[in-house]
């Protein structure tokens, strides 16, 4: 006969998995969330230049992640794509630090907020991405 195990008998390690995940997703939430409550904020359209110059860094780098995920694919068949990888996080940071620095702003907020989306190798993605890869979340 096997002992059976109450509600309260949660493994250790089911437990520190769950709290991992957790804090990759509140991390990898977070820029939408500062963008979003941005936008919320509703402080006009006014942003200033450093905060424009962070952003037109995010979207550069935001149009090249698409190009090495989707463009090269596209232009060299669906063939195995070996050594290609995006810029991974830098455009994330761009945007989080023109967020910060004009923090209210509308256009700009709506603007990141495009970015982060559409950037494939922002942290959003990379949450999505490995969110099934046992690998880099249960150790």
């Amino acid at each position: 006969m096997t002992p059976q195990k109450s509600d309260n008998d949660v493994e250790p390690t089911a437990r520190r998995n769950v709290i991992r995940r957790g804090a990759g997703l509140l991390l990898g939430a977070s820029p939408v969330l500062l963008a979003l409550a941005s936008v919320l904020k509703n402080g006009g359209f006014a942003a200033s230049s450093l905060a424009i110059l962070y952003a037109s860094v995010g979207a550069l780098i935001c149009l090249l992640n698409l190009w090495i995920i989707f463009g090269r694919r596209l232009r060299h068949g669906p063939g195995e794509m070996r050594y290609v990888s995006p810029v991974p996080i830098f455009g994330a940071i761009a945007f989080v630090a023109a967020l910060s620095e004009s923090f209210g702003s509308t256009v700009l907020a709506v603007v990141c907020l495009g970015g982060l989306m559409l950037d494939q190798g922002g942290l959003p993605w990379i949450i999505y991405y490995t969110w099934n890869d046992s690998s880099f979340w249960d150790r």
